[in-house]
């Protein structure tokens, strides 16, 4: 075991950095809330304005859950339950709450600020550290690592989906695949955190490869033991989530969703079918799913790799979860996932393509500019002043009490004291105020926000096209 860190991989921990300057670190956070301004729950006048209408499911939903979760935490108690959702809800077995990841204990331990974007910056390092190593393990020099690495860190999947559970659990896959490669806990320890990331679809897809990629390679008793313990070792947080399932009435209806042929235009060029955020986007289907493209030097530096026999293999997993994303897949899982997912083995091809640091480091630069470039309006950063603070989805008033919280896009609910079943899992004499937001007094400002969500939850302006998906 190396006594330092490579020169490689401390690279690719300053990726964070060098994509969202003046966010990680400094005094903006990378966030959704903008969403908010459109919400009539939250807001004090008409109007507002979203900067990206497809991606809402961060300021609606996930945050809401990860409140009541870390409150949770925090207050020593499991997080079993929910009781803001209806007459109450899972917690533990929502699937989506990240109960099981470091992107929620983050936000347990630090201020919301500070947590969410040490969640952000956890993301895109694990990813680019994991696929670093994975690249090593199949022959990269370092420099090609540190270039595998930064492709990664910018491809579709862990861009598009940076702020929700896809992303954080998409992040230990690389990881996976490098404890197949070797020896010891990794392997079990990776599937675990996958397994405990917080989006079933990707850990679902995400263990689905890594069983094919040992039944490829290795087909050794000591990779099966490592699956059968990282299995084992998530049960606490799946296992509930399967009851659930199990029970379920419209589980048979979901599935089918798969990549339209005309969205693989994507892979010729970045955006090619536009941006949301640019107001200009006309594609076909889910325009999330539709991200494929792995950068542009990313793509060359892999087509360049394919005169290698593991830059050819990588190329045939590419293309054969392509293919299955648009062939589609039998059960509740969007296949159309899989292609966005399949781009980090273009990542990886890349850094096969470069043997010595000199190039490498060229190589570097340019990957992470290309593929920032191909991600440049995927998300997004606010003043910290304009966030709504701890909790993120929370509503109180002067004289008031209550919690709103995301129904992903729904619209939003708001929940007084006293009010449904559960209340008596918070606590005798907890005071459930929400914390005032930053540069503000609690509850200041807040009153016509109360009116508004007490007069209905419709979506503003530009959400009213949104329809993105993000709970599939």
């Amino acid at each position: 075991m190396p006594r330092r860190l490579p020169a490689w991989a401390l690279l690719l921990i300053l990726v964070p950095c060098l994509l969202f300057p003046g966010a990680i670190p400094g005094p903006r956070v990378v966030s959704a809330d903008d969403h908010l301004t459109v919400h009539p729950a939250f807001q004090d006048v008409a109007g507002g304005r979203v900067r990206h209408p497809q991606l809402s499911d961060p300021a609606l939903q996930f945050d809401a859950l990860r409140e009541r979760v870390v409150a949770a935490l925090r207050a020593g108690r499991p997080p079993l339950w929910n009781p803001d959702l209806y007459a109450g809800a899972p917690l533990l077995a929502d699937g989506q709450s990240m109960v099981g990841s470091p992107v929620t204990w983050a936000h347990v331990l630090l201020p919301e600020d500070a947590a969410q974007d040490l969640g952000v910056a956890w993301v895109l390092a694990w990813t680019a550290l994991g696929a670093g190593l994975l690249a090593r393990r199949l022959g990269a020099s370092p420099g090609g690592a540190a270039v595998a690495g930064a492709a990664a860190a910018t491809g579709p999947y862990p861009f598009v989906w940076l702020l929700h559970p896809h992303a954080a659990t998409f992040a230990w896959l690389p990881w996976a695949l490098a404890g197949v490669e070797g020896r010891g806990p990794l392997l079990a320890l990776a599937l675990a955190g996958m397994l405990a990331g917080g989006h079933p679809a990707t850990a679902a897809f995400g263990a689905a490869v890594v069983l094919g990629w040992w039944l490829v390679r290795k087909r050794d008793l000591h990779g099966l033991l490592g699956l059968a313990l990282g299995a084992g070792l998530a049960a606490p947080l799946w296992l509930p989530l399967a009851h659930e399932a199990a029970r379920s009435t419209t589980l048979a209806a979901r599935g089918g969703l798969t990549l339209e042929p005309a969205q693989l235009l994507d892979l010729l060029w970045p955006q090619w079918w536009g941006h949301p955020a640019r107001e200009d986007w006309r594609g076909p289907g889910s325009w999330a799913d539709g991200q494929l493209h792995p950068g542009l030097a990313a793509l060359a530096l892999a087509l360049a790799a394919l005169r290698t026999r593991a830059g050819r293999g990588l190329a045939a997993a590419w293309i054969a979860l392509i293919a299955l994303a648009v062939l589609g897949l039998p059960g509740p899982f969007p296949a159309s996932r899989l292609g966005g997912m399949a781009a980090l083995f273009p990542a990886l091809a890349a850094g096969l393509a470069v043997r010595r640091w000199r190039p490498a480091l060229l190589a570097f630069a340019l990957v992470l500019l290309t593929g920032a470039h191909a991600r440049r309006d995927d998300q997004g950063t606010l003043p910290a002043e304009d966030r709504v603070g701890d909790g993120g989805a929370q509503l109180g008033g002067p004289g008031r009490r209550g919690r709103v919280v995301g129904l992903g896009g729904q619209g939003a609910l708001v929940v007084a004291p006293g009010v449904g079943p559960g209340e008596e899992d918070q606590g005798e004499g907890e005071d459930r105020r929400p914390p005032p937001a930053h540069g503000q007094a609690g509850g200041e400002g807040r009153e016509q926000r109360r009116h508004a969500a007490e007069a209905g939850g419709g979506k503003g302006p530009r959400q009213a096209e949104e329809g993105e998906g993000d709970q599939r």
